[in-house]
């Protein structure tokens, strides 16, 4: 199986690294070809939709014609189970899709919409470069309405 595969799509929130890619990791461990394509997409709720239009599109090109999708978080260990805003909402899970070359033409359809107006609901402020996590950053504060959160959970 390992020389079956042409791309390789990881879309995850929770990645095991800043560097390098969870893609390349997964590529490099189960020992897939060296010309494999690999990709890393930084997604939530919409993921596995947003990755699988990107396999669809991998899959015109001419030397494409098998991609493993993985839609993968452990969201729980970063958010505080005193967050009501976001805790309801993270579990954490995993899947892979194979998504093959047909041999009809049917064209595939897609109309996927975002809106970021409201970002900072589900926002995790702190742990990325803007703002690193610190023992300030981690202090559980009351946001309001008795809902507890930190800028690092």
């Amino acid at each position: 199986m390992p020389d079956a595969l042409d791309a390789l799509i990881v879309v995850t929130q929770s990645p095991d690294y800043f560097m390098p890619p969870t893609s390349n990791v997964i590529q490099g461990e189960l020992g897939l070809k060296h010309d494999v394509f690999c990709m890393d997409i930084t997604q939530g709720c919409a993921g596995f939709l947003v990755g699988l239009i990107q396999a669809f599109l991998m899959l015109e090109q001419e030397s494409a014609s098998r991609v493993a999708l993985v839609n993968v978080d452990v969201l729980s260990r970063k958010v505080s189970v005193k967050d009501r805003n976001s805790y309801p909402l993270i579990g954490d899970a995993a899947s892979i899709t194979i998504v093959e070359k047909g041999t009809d033409s049917t064209p595939i359809y897609a109309n996927l919409k975002m809106d970021g107006t409201r970002r900072e609901a589900l926002m995790i402020p702190a742990g990325g470069f803007r703002l690193p996590s610190s023992p300030e950053t981690s202090a559980l504060e009351d946001v309001g309405d008795n809902n507890f959160r930190s800028k690092a959970t």
